[in-house]
């Protein structure tokens, strides 16, 4: 998998994100969540040093998936990227 880590990769993931917001189409949380929602949220956590994150938006693709996660507490946002396999390896604070 090729890494993107541009501010145009960043756009689009966004964009993304606000095509599933404003369609409906995106999982959110749903209390059933995936490796990837638990990675992610985990992952924002530790980063900021806070128990819980919380999952705002979750958009599974063919080589992984990209997550908006928040921590209201801090006024904190950020988008993460997972490999297919679940596993963190871009964690972007927007």
């Amino acid at each position: 998998m090729k890494r993107l880590n541009t501010p145009a990769a960043l756009a689009v993931a966004m964009l993304a994100l606000a095509a599933c917001v404003s369609t409906g189409t995106g999982t959110g949380p749903t209390g059933n969540a995936t490796s990837a929602e638990r990675a992610c949220a985990r992952a924002v956590a530790d980063r900021l040093g806070v128990a819980n994150a919380t999952v705002i938006e979750h958009v599974p693709y063919s080589q992984g998936a990209i997550t908006n996660v928040e921590v209201p507490s801090r006024d904190a946002r950020f988008i993460c990227h997972t490999d297919a396999s679940g596993a963190v390896f871009e964690l972007l604070e927007v």
